[in-house]
């Protein structure tokens, strides 16, 4: 059986340039790009090809 480990403490993390999350503020975004954004005005593909280029379409 593992120990109880709070928090992140021992979970493998790093930076990315896919998303970014400001947990106090609750923002989530893609590439720049908040996800009320995405959602709101961008379809499933156009979303998809953001994540895999970088742009949108």
């Amino acid at each position: 059986m593992k120990d109880y480990v709070p928090g992140l403490a021992g979970i493998p993390a790093t930076e990315s340039e896919i998303s970014s999350i400001d947990g106090e503020k609750g923002i989530l975004a893609y590439r720049g790009y908040s996800i009320k954004d995405l959602v709101d005005h961008s379809s499933f593909e156009e979303t998809a090809l953001l994540l895999m280029h970088g742009e949108l379409p």
